[in-house]
């Protein structure tokens, strides 16, 4: 599942300008927020000068009818901070949440709601409709990436069958590495302790079932990723070791010393096109489970997603893939 334009998007095209995926999608839901509000409310007024000049002054929007727009800050369309948790966390399966009422009454955020609230108190800013922001970058962000919502689709629903069969998930990298989804149920018995001279009560996993746990569905998608840009990662150390270049790794960033460092460049760009380029990741998830799975299961198997158009090989001219 390799389409340009979601490749764009994210840097895999050619260009001389720097896609930012987060600030774009900022920018649509301030774009639509803004044309929400009235229109008298939102007219800009020209006011002609004694020296025949002319000034526009902004209107001053009323704070209880800027709907969305308060959540920006400043005023800025293009405010990363708030769209960027959300955005990157939709790729790992994230959903837009809510709120959610706990066994005491009380209401927690969930999903893409619980990392904007985050950076609203950071801010110092009010909660309140938080979920909406969350629920609309949810859906711009679909819209914009229609590709990675069909992964992400297939992903689950084939979780969703080894879990009935109480399987975890499996697939193998390119490097023959196998990676298991497992998550199975907690066993939690609960402990009395004395804490500070008062006796409290907590709960302790003690142990886990043989039975794969429902939540098992909703982490396949991160873990897929994962396993992808791990793989990356191992490629690269490879084809460093091979032309004994030095190389140091934190999270997603590749360093060397100086004199090297343009090939190591090179080296990301090729490896992540051998990687993508020459294996099918989500075939081989199919018909893993096909393996695995009985056949009286394999028709809730869900069909193998076209591949995309997007040639890969832009990549190692993208001025902006990896800096």
């Amino acid at each position: 599942m390799m389409c340009a334009p979601e490749g764009r998007y994210v840097n895999l095209v050619p260009s001389n300008e720097l896609s930012d995926f987060y600030s774009l999608v900022g920018a649509t839901i301030y774009g639509r927020a803004y044309y929400k509000i009235p229109e008298h409310l939102r007219a800009v007024e020209e006011v002609h000068r004694a020296d025949g000049g002319i000034v526009y002054k902004l209107p001053e929007i009323p704070k209880q009818e800027l709907g969305l727009l308060r959540f920006f800050k400043d005023g800025n369309p293009f405010d990363r901070k708030i769209i960027k948790p959300p955005g990157m966390t939709y790729g790992y399966g994230s959903r837009a949440g809510g709120w959610q009422k706990t066994k005491r009454g009380r209401y927690r955020p969930k999903g893409m709601t619980e990392q904007i609230v985050e950076v609203l108190k950071d801010r110092g800013q009010s909660p309140k409709d938080a979920h909406k922001l969350a629920k609309a970058a949810y859906d711009v962000i679909e819209e914009l990436m229609p590709a990675a919502k069909e992964v992400r689709n297939f992903l689950e629903k084939i979780a969703k069958v080894y879990a009935e069969c109480n399987k975890p998930v499996r697939w193998e990298t390119p490097l023959g590495l196998p990676v298991l989804n497992a998550y199975y149920e907690e066993i939690i018995d609960e402990v009395s302790v004395t804490i500070g001279g008062k006796r409290r009560r907590a709960n302790l996993i003690t142990g886990y079932t043989d039975d794969v746990d429902p939540e098992a569905t909703r982490k396949i998608t991160a873990n897929f990723v994962h396993s992808s840009d791990a793989c990356h990662l191992h490629m690269v150390a490879n084809a460093t070791a091979k032309e004994a270049i030095p190389l140091v790794t934190i999270h997603d960033c590749f360093g060397t010393t100086a004199p090297h460092a343009k090939r190591l460049n090179e080296i990301i760009r090729e490896q992540f096109v051998e990687l993508h380029e020459g294996y099918n990741w989500l075939e081989q998830v199919l018909l893993t489970a096909k393996r695995v799975l009985p056949k009286s299961v394999h028709h809730k198997l869900p069909e193998l997603p076209a591949r995309g158009n997007l040639d890969l090989a832009g990549v190692l001219q993208s001025r902006f893939f990896v800096k």
